[in-house]
């Protein structure tokens, strides 16, 4: 018995370190809200899984799934393409929906354009188009300066948005604090938030 074991507990970890050189792994969470974890091959493609966090009861928690496709063109274009699912634990709500962002790189990398268009269906607000556009400048390697203007949800009704912050990128995390202020009276509401993304040291 003990002999099975230590040859499966074998066969996971050669698995595990193959699978890891050819894929890389990510963990993160957006907004302060909604922790995620994530896989991308080598082929572009990606699956990442999220959760809702700080949410006090566990049955209002929400989940969803979202396979990608990430793309390089040449000359610094990314292009990236999401579809997504999710629904919160008692069954209250559903949404899906898919996005399509870009991102292109000027002078080296220190001045990025960035945007997304996302059409989504929320089983009580029904369908909805929603954009982000917005500019990063990077006066070190390191740290940045990024400002965007939305109506995208930050958490899940769109509203109509400016928000600014500092990032902080090393090779495997970027870190993004941030203040968001309404451009209308749908929200009264400046939040503070912070999101990061962590990529796994396989």
């Amino acid at each position: 018995m003990k002999k099975s074991a230590v040859f499966v507990l074998l066969i996971c970890l050669l698995f595990g370190n193959s699978f890891a050189k050819e894929n890389e792994l990510f963990a993160g969470m957006r907004n302060e809200r909604y922790a995620f974890i994530g896989v991308q091959t080598k082929y572009r493609f990606g699956l990442a899984l999220e959760n809702s966090v700080l949410v006090q009861k566990p049955k209002i928690q929400y989940i969803r799934l979202a396979p990608y496709y990430f793309q390089e063109i040449p000359f610094g274009l990314n292009l990236s393409y999401v579809l997504y699912a999710g629904m919160r634990y008692d069954f209250d709500f559903y949404d899906l929906g898919t996005r399509i962002s870009a991102d292109y790189s000027i002078l080296s990398e220190r001045l990025q354009v960035f945007g997304s268009f996302q059409v989504f269906y929320d089983s009580d607000l029904g369908t909805e188009l929603t954009y982000l556009a917005g500019t990063r400048l990077f006066f070190l390697p390191e740290v940045g300066f990024q400002l965007c203007i939305k109506n995208m949800p930050e958490y899940r009704k769109p509203e109509h948005r400016v928000a600014g912050g500092l990032i902080f990128r090393t090779d495997r995390i970027s870190v993004l604090p941030e203040i968001s202020t309404p451009l209308d009276g749908q929200s009264p509401l400046t939040r503070v938030s912070v999101s990061f993304i962590y990529h796994l040291p396989f």
